[in-house]
């Protein structure tokens, strides 16, 4: 199920992409979270964005969260570890 803005900026993107990105970083567990990453999705201009995607297994069915993070290659702070 998708957003209607996301259906409107990113309508090219194939379910089968997406579903090979969320199979690349599911682990194999029974049940809770399966795994988060980001996946880069091409809008309709052919420019990259980074999003953020969470699935989580109930037993019954795999569940993905998706949200939009920021374009690719922005620049993204990084705080000191000091």
């Amino acid at each position: 199920m998708e957003s209607p803005p996301f259906r409107q900026h990113f309508g090219t993107s194939r379910e089968t992409d997406l579903f090979t990105a969320i199979v690349g970083y599911c682990g194999s567990q029974r049940g809770g979270s399966l795994g988060r990453s980001e996946v880069l999705l091409a809008d309709l201009n052919g420019d990259r964005h980074v999003f953020d995607f969470e699935t989580f297994f109930n037993r019954h069915e795999a569940l993905t969260l998706g949200h939009w993070l920021r374009p690719h290659g922005a620049s993204v702070p990084v705080r000191p570890f000091f």
